[in-house]
């Protein structure tokens, strides 16, 4: 089935501009293969971390003939902190408390969702979040998500690097990048190649990120 990006340039403007950040969704994915085991989760409307979840595998099967749903940008709740980071403005997260994103559908529909974020200095660790749909961890590998940050070499290239006393040239030192990112929400573990696929049901919806590691700043 093809994948259709969920991102109207002119209505991601308008969103970004009155709410400081919004999520994109993008119809894309199918049936996921088998997992193996896995610790489960559910999180509760308050972002903690409580009851059992399906694998992926289970949760994809029981989804699977549901259709993929029109592009959607997710407008997030009001009582956001927002702050600009290189003229953009962003929803931030310090670990504080969870960013919810709202949004309504006339029908039930999955979405795989991208996220475009800022990396802002931390302790050098990836970012990790959980990820709630209207309030409950909805499989358990969406109990936890890394998104990357930057690196660069910390010493420019001069036919090598640095050398040792020997002549041996050194792996360069490097250095952390502070900028925007997007990725596709998918396993940490890299179990499954494709992105996730979440279902929504018709009617209000919520996605709450809540963080296990570090700060973040979510531009849409």
């Amino acid at each position: 089935m093809k994948a259709r990006k969920i991102l109207a340039a002119g209505m991601a403007l308008m969103l970004l501009w009155q709410t400081g950040a919004a999520v994109t969704a993008v119809a894309e994915g199918d049936a996921a293969p088998q997992a193996p085991a896995q610790e489960n989760a559910a999180v509760s409307g308050n972002g903690e971390l409580s009851a059992a979840a399906d694998s992926y595998s289970l949760y994809a099967e029981k989804y699977k003939d549901v259709p993929y749903g029109p592009e959607q940008v997710l407008k997030p709740a009001a009582d956001m902190t927002v702050q600009e980071f290189e003229g953009v403005p962003c929803a931030v997260d310090d670990g504080e408390s969870p960013l919810t994103f709202r949004f309504h559908l006339d029908a039930a529909a999955r979405y795989v969702i991208y996220v475009e974020y800022y990396t802002r200095e931390g302790k050098s660790s990836n970012i990790e979040r959980s990820l709630a749909i209207n309030g409950e961890i909805p499989f358990s590998e969406a109990s936890l998500f890394v998104l990357s940050r930057m690196y660069r070499d910390a010493v420019p290239y001069n036919n090598g690097f640095e050398f040792d006393e020997r002549g041996n040239e050194l792996r360069p030192t490097q250095e952390e990048v502070f900028g925007f990112q997007e990725t596709a929400l998918k396993s940490s573990t890299g179990y499954y190649n494709a992105p996730f696929s979440f279902y929504f049901p018709a009617g209000d919806n919520t996605l709450t990120f809540t963080c296990v590691r570090e700060g973040i700043a979510i531009s849409k």
